[in-house]
């Protein structure tokens, strides 16, 4: 990921000549799909959720390179909603068994950077492929204590971990196409399948907690600005 970045600053500072410069709004949704299963004693927690479309928007900012390669950034928010289904594994207990489902709230801020080709262009109408780096920042929205009136105790101790098993800053690669016509354009993108969970404390215990995420989205954006600045030097 480091080389990744001193690529693609390295090819923005060394560019010569006119670059075109462009910055705008983006809005649009995504679908998700979560993964994992995880055992803690008898107490088992499943991740498996998909297909949810929730709405999210951005601003977008593009530089030239050289003819038809272009960098796109992105910079979003959106809401996220981890669905957990908590219950009793216990072969030892065929009739209490318990199951539970919790949604785990996250607010995620993303930095994308994502170098883009231009594959087609028939008059105003351009159509790039791109590739890149996703970079989310995770931010928890603390949930009230589940306690279940003192009933199902091991349930209730999981579940209330929960809320803090999201890494801070996780990272995944990212690849799409857009469609533009004038100022307007079209996204769609595939989030690749990465970690977004760190160990799960329980009662001052940590324990392995691997759960995967991906996303899909499909955006519609509009160039509100343009500006050519000039780099040569003499």
């Amino acid at each position: 990921m480091r080389n990744l970045f001193i690529i693609i600053f390295c090819l923005v500072v060394v560019k010569e000549g006119t670059a075109q410069n462009s910055f705008g709004l983006e809005f649009g949704t995504y679908f998700h799909s979560y993964q994992g299963i995880n055992d803690f004693d008898s107490i088992r927690v499943v991740v498996n959720d998909s297909d949810r479309g929730e709405m999210f928007g951005g601003l977008f900012y593009e530089i030239d390179i050289v003819d038809r390669v272009s960098l796109h950034n992105k910079f979003t928010i959106r809401p996220i909603y981890i669905s957990n289904t908590v219950y009793n594994n216990s072969e030892q207990c065929q009739f209490c068994s318990v199951k539970k489902v919790t949604l785990s709230p996250v607010t995620n801020l993303s930095i994308e950077i994502m170098p883009q080709f231009e594959l087609l262009k028939l008059g105003e109408l351009k159509v790039r492929i791109f590739g890149g780096l996703n970079t989310s920042f995770n931010f928890r929205i603390d949930q009230p204590e589940i306690s279940f009136n003192g009933r199902h105790p091991g349930v209730a101790l999981v579940m209330n971990s929960l809320d803090n098993v999201v890494k801070p800053v996780s990272f995944s690669l990212i690849y799409g196409a857009s469609a533009e016509y004038r100022r307007f354009i079209v996204w769609a993108k595939n989030q690749h399948q990465s970690v977004y969970s760190k160990k799960i404390e329980i009662s001052g215990q940590s324990y392995n907690f691997k759960n995967s995420w991906q996303f899909l989205s499909f955006s519609i954006g509009y160039r509100f600005y343009s500006l050519k600045l000039n780099q040569k030097t003499r």
